[in-house]
């Protein structure tokens, strides 16, 4: 008789990117594997805890040079501790967010902090500066400007990350500890998932506010505070009120005073050309213009 093969091919899913956005705690790889991670409900150590961490931001002679976790470990606090990178990732559009919302709390609640560990090169204190002015376009409605929160770290190290938002957990991510320093929310921030700065919409990185809030307001209240002041912008307008959209346009300074007589010049010139386009969406770039002498001066030497 001839010899049948009967073959069977099983192809079995392989988990795609599992972890993604969502905030599962612990994460998950790509093949399934949990990572051991700090999670709801879990004590930040107190090794970690007292791990010295310098400020780069505010530079204000009332702000510390740096800070120890534990010196958040008080009765009635809360600690907020967000995970951003520099440069056109969608988490700066958070962050403006992120600054408003911790200079609101804090200045209505000295006893609710504010943390940013923050990656990826640059200058931190730059960065730090763009992430205020971004709190003041995010919330046109409000005559709060962020000057002593949030407190900024350089963690291009990733000492903060890999503790507390150990890989692949996704970013922009948020911890929220409790007088206790324990984890009482881990979560995932509403730009995740947007691939640039611009892509991820004022209105979607304001929810943030919200969410943010409404823990903070749960947490306090468990402590016996009556929660108010912190639910409204200073101007009384609500925590989601409607912000005028932000144009993706780069700010383009105007040059300082140029010579234009040919006494001043000292040879004949056409007029300047249109700006050029900047050279980058967002953060320090370079524009330029230029124009051609079309003849010269009866006094040009050059």
């Amino acid at each position: 008789y001839p010899c049948i093969a009967l073959i069977t091919i099983l192809f079995l899913s392989h988990p795609t990117s599992s972890q993604e956005c969502q905030s599962q705690c612990p994460p998950i790889t790509d093949t399934g594997k949990l990572v051991s991670s700090l999670c709801e409900n879990d004590s930040v150590s107190t090794a970690q805890s007292s791990v010295n961490y310098p400020i780069c931001h505010p530079t204000l002679t009332s702000t510390p040079s740096s800070i120890q976790l534990s010196n958040f470990r008080q009765a009635g606090h809360v600690t907020v501790i967000a995970n951003y990178y520099t440069g056109c990732e969608a988490g700066r559009r958070e962050s403006g967010v992120f600054a408003h919302v911790a200079q609101r709390w804090n200045d209505a609640y000295p006893n609710v902090n504010f943390v940013t560990s923050l990656k990826g090169g640059g200058d931190c204190s730059y960065w730090s500066n763009t992430f205020q002015k971004d709190a003041t376009d995010l919330y046109p409605e409000s005559d709060l400007v962020p000057t002593t929160m949030p407190l900024t770290i350089d963690d291009d190290a990733s000492q903060i990350e890999d503790y507390y938002f150990t890989s692949p957990y996704p970013h922009p991510s948020y911890v929220i500890l409790d007088e206790n320093l324990v984890v009482k929310n881990k979560i995932v921030g509403p730009c995740c998932g947007y691939e640039s700065y611009f892509e991820c919409e004022p209105s979607t990185a304001r929810e943030l506010d919200a969410t943010l809030s409404e823990i903070i307001t749960e947490i306090l209240e468990s402590y016996g505070e009556t929660v108010a002041a912190a639910t409204e912008s200073p101007t009384g307008a609500p925590i989601m009120g409607t912000a005028a959209p932000i144009t993706s346009a780069p700010t383009t300074l105007e040059p300082t005073p140029i010579p234009t007589t040919e006494d001043e010049i000292g040879c004949n010139v056409d007029e300047f050309t249109e700006w050029s386009s900047c050279s980058t969406t967002c953060g320090p770039g370079v524009q330029f213009r230029w124009r051609i002498v079309s003849s010269k001066a009866n006094n040009y030497s050059g």
